[in-house]
């Protein structure tokens, strides 16, 4: 079982804060994730409670938390909690979130930092969140149970949920870690299925193409799939199809030479370069028609350095 690497995490959870942050600037700005945040069972290994709660008012030194209903631990209803002055949580008056607080009584520390705050847009997204952290932390001494639940937030969102799903996922050191085939295979076949959002489909496509299990599906899935079909799931197949091991490259490449989107052509010339003097003759073939006839000038031209390289 192939588990992820250090760097094959970095990749792929880069791939999907940009995706997210391309979709869905609203629900970043309401929840701020970034790259550098940790994942949440380290973050709540530090924690001595969770809750939701209100911020009531901001001072220098102190938030007034108000409305505080525990996740985890115990604290009262009201309280202070301490803020830095120089990096402060990105929190006002009148907002909810959900906060990880460190210490036995007030006035509590926050262990987010200001990048891995949790702010609450909306009753709805109130409601999403409170459920999903929830649900982690009912089963946070049970990592193999910690698997379903990332997959329920990369299928229900919002983006900045599936991030720490993708976080989760891959991180090597996690303690469910190999994650089995057949949980690759199923995200696989998700981001193929156009009854589920597009971001979740995108997600699963970048996830199921580093994983054992994964990659053959999600790249013979295009196979199958119009020619039209998303671009950012097209890609991850012929990424998946290119570069895994026990895929047959030819058939899936060639498709993706034949797609709507001309970076999609692109990506399938490029993943044909990767195969060297591996790419088939039939595959060669297609490449020369398209840098003959492809519609845009640069992607001809691109086709043409790539049959020029050494060993293709």
């Amino acid at each position: 079982m192939r588990c992820a690497s250090r760097g094959d995490r970095l990749r792929v959870l880069g791939l999907a804060l940009a995706l997210a942050s391309g979709l869905a600037p609203a629900a970043r700005a309401q929840h701020p994730v970034a790259p550098t945040t940790r994942p949440l069972p380290e973050r709540a290994a530090l924690a001595d409670a969770v809750v939701v709660a209100t911020v009531e008012e901001v001072e220098l030194g102190r938030l007034r938390i108000a409305n505080a209903r525990a996740l985890a631990g115990s604290v009262p209803e009201r309280f202070e909690v301490k803020r830095s002055p120089g990096a402060p949580p990105p929190l006002a008056a009148g907002d909810r979130a959900i906060l990880l607080l460190r210490g036995a009584r007030a006035p509590y520390v926050l262990v987010d930092k200001p990048e891995e705050t949790i702010r609450l847009g909306d009753a709805a997204s109130e409601e999403r969140w409170t459920a999903a952290v929830s649900a982690w932390l009912a089963v946070r001494d049970r990592p193999r149970a910690w698997v379903p639940i990332y997959l329920d937030w990369i299928d229900g969102g919002p983006d900045t949920l599936r991030e720490l799903a993708v976080q989760g996922l891959t991180d090597p050191s996690a303690l469910f870690q190999p994650i089995a085939p057949e949980v690759y295979a199923g995200l696989a076949r998700a981001a193929w299925d156009v009854e589920r959002s597009l971001p979740a489909r995108r997600t699963a496509a970048l996830l199921a193409r580093f994983g054992t299990g994964g990659a053959g599906p999600l790249a013979a899935g295009l196979l199958d799939a119009p020619l039209d079909c998303d671009p950012t799931v097209a890609v991850a197949a012929l990424h998946a199809a290119a570069s895994q091991p026990g895929v047959d490259p030819t058939a899936v490449l060639i498709r993706g030479l034949d797609h709507a989107d001309a970076e999609v052509r692109r990506s399938a010339v490029q993943a044909a370069q990767l195969l060297g003097g591996r790419a088939s003759p039939e595959l060669r073939a297609r490449i020369e028609r398209l840098a003959r006839e492809d519609d845009e000038s640069w992607l001809r031209a691109e086709a043409q350095k790539t049959l020029g390289a050494p060993g293709s």
